[in-house]
């Protein structure tokens, strides 16, 4: 039996190990754009039937909506501003059951993304390692590669440079290569993965070095700090004067094809909440989900004088009907009405507070003298006889209600508006900043 010479069993193997490592990158590279054509493909499906779905739900709930704003016949006893309706499909009773129905779809659309993933990997895994295999016999037949002469120069006794492979034996030779590139694609990302794994050991400890010397420093005392350089002054915002921060208010997106203005905006209705005073945002926008409501009022002021945008001001809330659809609603978090026979009331301090304290009036007067300046509505606030479809008013002059309270400072209230107003109506600095905050999102209605 011929002897196998080692050195060229060696070459042999090394070139069959480099060209499974040569395959099983080429198949990595036409994995990933695979990965990545079916992702955008299924991805731009589903999120276009999830958009078209969401779309029509929320046209829905607005069409809704609007038939019970304008229904007169609702009752009003309720001193709150939103009353649930118990005719509504969205009323209380049915929110708990769409919000479990909305997250059931969104699983579902979830369960069926990675279903379709899973059965195109299966389907593509075995796709690639067929395409892998061929690719090893084609490249063994012209380079005429094979392993097995080794095996057929032992048995014939023959050296091997004089046996002549067999094109099953190229085949042979090309299944191993194709074969093992799987093998290899499992030691390629177990290496690749440590060394990230390792580099990323090494950004945390460069990042907690500076952390340590800091707190060395702090133990040592104080240290000599470097010169601040001149930073030139940046023009005031719109924010920077009144006071706020807007960002659209709660899910902006909800609002983007419902709620929209019919007309100009000529009415301002200010109330308040006749929820407990230290209620945070957060349980502000749940009060409104539990009613069924898309959104509630567009601004609200808290008792320590923070402001919050609830529903985005190029559209309307709901607050007063039935005059949402041309009125900008802000309210006070709190119950301010202290008469015991009125029902709800906070007569005796079960809501937190009994009257708004001075930061929030204050607040509240700024957000109306801005948009008063920004609607061009005239610095009026007519009595309870007079016209109240138009200028600033309170809601209890628009409807049977008590908001916001028998305990709200409204001659404090009046005449802080009126000062912001004339203040700022003369401030140039005012005026432009005014002209750039209307080009922000969600600010200005088209009309």
């Amino acid at each position: 039996m011929e002897v196998i010479e080692l050195g060229p069993l060696i070459v042999k193997l090394s070139a069959l190990f480099g060209a499974a490592v040569l395959i099983e990158r080429f198949l990595v590279i036409v994995n990933g754009v695979l990965n990545r054509l079916f992702i955008i493909q299924t991805s731009i499906r589903y999120q276009e039937v999830d958009y078209f779905n969401g779309q029509m739900k929320l046209a829905m709930k607005a069409t809704e909506e609007e038939k019970v704003l304008d229904d007169p016949n609702q009752a009003q006893k309720d001193p709150r501003e939103i009353e649930p309706n118990p005719n509504h499909p969205f009323r209380e009773s049915n929110f708990d059951i769409l919000k479990i129905s909305s997250l059931e779809e969104e699983t579902d659309t979830e369960k069926r993304f990675e279903i379709l993933k899973r059965m195109n990997k299966v389907r593509k895994e075995f796709w690639m390692q067929l395409f892998g295999t061929v690719i090893g016999i084609i490249a063994c037949y012209y380079s005429k590669f094979s392993i097995w002469v080794f095996v057929t120069s032992a048995i014939k006794s023959v050296p091997v440079d004089s046996v002549e492979p067999a094109m099953w034996e190229f085949a042979f030779t090309g299944v191993i290569i194709g074969s093992s590139s799987k093998p290899i694609n499992f030691l390629m990302n177990f290496l690749l993965n440590r060394k990230i794994e390792i580099k990323r050991t090494e950004v945390r400890e460069k990042l907690a070095a500076p952390i340590a010397k800091a707190n060395v420093s702090k133990n040592m005392g104080p240290q000599p700090q470097a010169a601040v350089p001149v930073m030139s002054v940046k023009p005031m915002t719109i924010e920077e004067i009144v006071g706020f921060d807007y960002d659209g208010g709660d899910r902006p997106e909800r609002l983007e094809h419902t709620h929209i203005f019919k007309k100009k905006v000529d009415l301002i209705v200010y109330h308040h909440t006749a929820m407990h005073s230290d209620s945070p945002f957060e349980e502000l926008v749940k009060e409104f989900d539990r009613k069924g409501w898309l959104t509630g009022y567009n601004c609200v002021v808290f008792k320590d004088g923070s402001i919050r945008a609830l529903c985005r001001w190029d559209r309307f809330g709901n607050h007063a009907r039935p005059h949402n659809s041309h009125s900008l609603g802000i309210a006070l978090q709190g119950n301010f009405e202290t008469n015991a026979s009125v029902p709800y009331s906070n007569h005796d301090g079960r809501y937190g507070i009994k009257a708004p304290t001075n930061k929030q009036v204050d607040g509240m007067a700024r957000i109306t003298a801005l948009w008063s300046l920004m609607h061009e509505i005239d610095l009026k606030f007519p009595s309870k006889d007079e016209d109240n479809t138009k200028y600033i008013v309170p809601h209890k002059h628009i409807a049977p209600k008590a908001c916001p309270g028998n305990s709200f400072p409204y001659k404090t209230f009046e005449r802080k508006v009126t000062y912001y107003y004339e203040q700022w109506s003369k401030d140039e600095t005012f005026g432009q900043a005014l002209e750039e905050f209307k080009e922000m999102p969600y600010v200005m209605p088209n009309y």
